[in-house]
């Protein structure tokens, strides 16, 4: 009986294991105190005409873990995609162009949750990609 259950586990445990590395491979938000860090956001921009890519991910530091776990749930995620999916090319590569986007990041993430609770954002990754018209 030992012998036929030990395979059995260990097909669930891998399983199970491999579900986890997909849910975080797709870049969901984690929460750490009063920090959110959102590890990928990939998404299809304007290039004057073109369609470019930008790759960003960051984190978000609160003033408590209320406004943290509060800016993790889904409906933030998904605004904050639908707003970067607006920005151009152009406006992400101009020289304050991250400054730029920093500010509006945070004021966009405040507007989601209702309240004034972000404070600070890091980036962990920022990269446009221009396309070809």
């Amino acid at each position: 009986m030992r012998r036929k259950v030990l395979p059995l586990l260990a097909i669930v445990w891998l399983t199970g294991w491999g579900l986890v590395g997909q849910v975080l491979g797709q870049g969901e938000p984690v929460v750490r105190g009063g920090t959110v860090t959102y590890p990928n956001f990939d998404v299809n921009i304007d290039d004057g005409g073109g369609l470019g890519r930008l790759r960003l991910g960051f984190e978000v530091l609160f003033t408590d873990e209320l406004g943290a776990k509060a800016a993790a749930a889904l409906q933030v995620r998904e605004s904050i995609l639908l707003f970067l999916r607006g920005k151009s090319a152009a406006d992400l590569l101009a020289p304050k162009g991250r400054d730029v986007l920093r500010a509006q990041l945070l004021a966009h993430i405040n507007a989601a949750i209702g309240s004034p609770k972000a404070v600070k954002l890091f980036y962990l990754d920022y990269v446009v990609i221009k396309g070809t018209p």
